[in-house]
């Protein structure tokens, strides 16, 4: 039988020894993005899990997500790259009714160095301008404009997608409520 003496050595010697052991700092919860499974204190580090697409040439991209949820869609813009003869049919109200005009141009779509995500238009919508939009799967992002001019809030807008080689343009021109002129496009690739 151990004498009390010898028993509480051994505990006071345990006691030294698991003191004594080296502690590890660190993120010590499990559902941390940073934890670590070698710390044994925990320092105040934690951060929370932030779920969201995090490839950063992803047309969904989540720049403050920190934890990858698979949602990620693949930014393809190439598929626009090309010279587009366009073909454009409008019509515009006039006191006599709706008038229709032809008129056909070329657009040059090509990459924007800027984001993987966007491309540059030349010529954009015949305006002798050069844009750059995002792309969203087979369609470039064009973003509604408004105006106000003589009490009247004037709206503009165009979609612009993409299917065999051929770009299908629609524009709108909504004035008061009310629709005052619109063209409907169709872009062949050379």
């Amino acid at each position: 039988m151990l004498q009390p003496r010898v028993i509480i050595s051994l505990v006071l010697f345990s006691v030294m020894l698991y003191s004594c052991k080296e502690q590890t700092a660190g993120c010590t919860d499990s559902n941390a993005f940073n934890y670590n499974a070698d710390a044994t204190q925990d320092d105040g580090s934690c951060i929370a899990k932030v779920f969201g697409c995090i490839d950063s040439t992803s047309e969904n991209y989540v720049p403050t997500a920190n934890t990858d949820d698979g949602s990620c869609i693949p930014c393809n813009p190439d598929i626009f790259y090309g010279t587009y003869d366009i073909h454009s049919t409008c019509f515009q109200i006039s006191p006599n009714g709706w008038d229709t005009s032809y008129s056909d141009f070329v657009m040059i779509i090509y990459a924007d160095s800027s984001n993987g995500c966007k491309v540059k238009i030349d010529n954009y919508f015949n305006y002798n301008i050069t844009q750059s939009r995002f792309v969203s799967g087979n369609n470039i992002l064009v973003p509604t404009q408004s105006s106000q001019w003589s009490g009247m809030i004037t709206t503009y807008y165009k979609t612009i997608a993409f299917s065999s080689d051929t770009l299908y343009i629609h524009t709108s021109t909504v004035t008061d409520g009310y629709e005052t002129n619109y063209c409907d496009m169709i872009g062949i690739k050379q």
